[in-house]
């Protein structure tokens, strides 16, 4: 419903429709997603001459992720290798796409990890090691746990012991953070 027809409103709405893509694959609705998707990509690319090619390479790169996702979850794993490395091609070295490119690298070592490619995932894993520390916690989890999965399958429990240990022990620490968040709203608003 933006009007008039700006760059930014285009942009918005696309996102808008990307978004709620995303919200139906985390209800597992994978074939609304899908189609919200589409939405998000028709819709840019009626509007690619004002948007222009870097905008619109980065939605497809986007785009490509989120399907990637969906064709993980629906355990289709040569599709979402496909559509992930679509996605970091895209994306990977753009400045500001570049924290979805180390998504979908997390992305791509995780579907590598169910094919048992373990020297790939590894190597992916290892190439983003430097740039932990500025992820979100829910991307450090899971860097942590494709670690771990990775040591398991070179066969090194020690070294997968470590990293499912510090998995779990920031997973503890985020609960307990959790915990006292909601005890601290639920205080306040009884006091209230």
């Amino acid at each position: 419903t933006f009007t008039p027809e700006t760059q930014g409103n285009v942009l918005q709405q696309q996102e808008i429709l990307s978004n709620i893509g995303l919200c139906h694959a985390e209800l597992k609705n994978y074939d609304s997603a899908l189609i919200y998707f589409d939405k998000a990509l028709t819709l840019a690319n009626s509007h690619k001459d004002m948007l222009g090619d870097v905008a619109m390479n980065e939605i497809h790169g986007v785009i490509y992720g989120h399907k990637g996702q969906v064709a993980l979850s629906k355990g289709q794993l040569h599709e979402a290798e496909s559509l992930t490395q679509k996605s970091i091609e895209l994306n990977d070295g753009v400045a500001h796409a570049q924290d979805h490119a180390n998504q979908m690298k997390l992305q791509l070592a995780e579907i590598w990890g169910r094919q048992g490619m373990a020297e790939e995932m590894a190597g992916i894993l290892n190439i983003l090691a430097p740039a932990i520390a500025g992820f979100e916690t829910k991307q450090q989890l899971k860097w942590l746990r494709c670690k771990g999965t990775s040591f398991v399958l070179a066969k090194n429990s020690d070294l997968a012991l470590h990293f499912y240990q510090q998995f779990y022990r920031l997973q503890d620490s985020i609960a307990v953070e959790q915990k006292e968040l909601m005890d601290a709203d639920v205080a306040r608003q009884i006091a209230e």
